[in-house]
């Protein structure tokens, strides 16, 4: 099978995989099916830049160029909910892995936290005025590690609801967070191949990256 277009996202559960394709595509591979594929979703009048997959594999989503988040439950294929942020763009997500979210960081400094069942936010803080580049839930649930465009890496606490710690990479522009399975190691990279290893705090109310 091939895209119409390119491929903005590779999302994998177990054994199943999605592609995401920019022209409003989306397709489901089973590797335990003989690597069967289907095409679960396509409207060519939508652009994704990206997407993300749930910690049980039960929900993906997808950012259109809109400004829209795009949600399907992939037990149940078809129109999308649609989540909009009014005068948000470039939103950034992450699903949370120990409640039903997606955080979302946009171009004006704002971070949201959307509920899932419900389709609405929770949460909205707005950092400042830079462009949160990055999200990463931290270990213990309660914090976001965000990257901005200045090169900060910075922990929200969502207990405290404000900004815990902020450290400088270097590293300005484009930059992406990644973190180990232990959660203690934290690394920031750009695609002009710099990266930065951080040790980090596991819990939210610890003051250290």
């Amino acid at each position: 099978m091939v895209h119409n277009g390119p491929i903005v996202s590779i999302l994998s559960y177990g054994g199943v995989f999605y592609t995401i394709g920019k022209k409003g595509e989306v397709y489901k591979w089973d590797k335990y099916d003989k690597g069967s594929t289907e095409k679960v979703f396509q409207y060519e009048n939508w652009v994704f830049e990206d997407g993300i997959i749930g910690n049980d594999g039960k929900n993906v989503a997808t950012i259109g160029s809109d400004g829209v988040i795009y949600l399907w439950d992939t037990n149940r294929w078809g129109s999308p909910y649609q989540l909009n942020q009014s005068g948000t763009s470039k939103i950034k997500t992450s699903f949370s892995s120990h409640q039903p979210s997606i955080y979302t960081g946009d171009s004006k400094g704002q971070i949201a936290v959307w509920n899932i069942k419900y389709q609405s936010v929770d949460i909205l803080e707005s950092m400042s005025s830079v462009t949160i580049q990055s999200l990463l839930e931290n270990s213990d649930g309660n914090g976001i590690h965000y990257a901005t465009n200045n090169g900060e890496i910075c922990l929200y606490n969502f207990p405290k609801k404000r900004t815990w710690y902020c450290e400088s990479s270097g590293m300005r522009g484009e930059q992406h967070l990644l973190q180990n399975n232990q959660g203690q190691i934290l690394l920031s990279y750009n695609g002009y191949g710099d990266a930065v290893i951080w040790d980090k705090s596991l819990y939210s109310s610890s003051r250290f990256i």
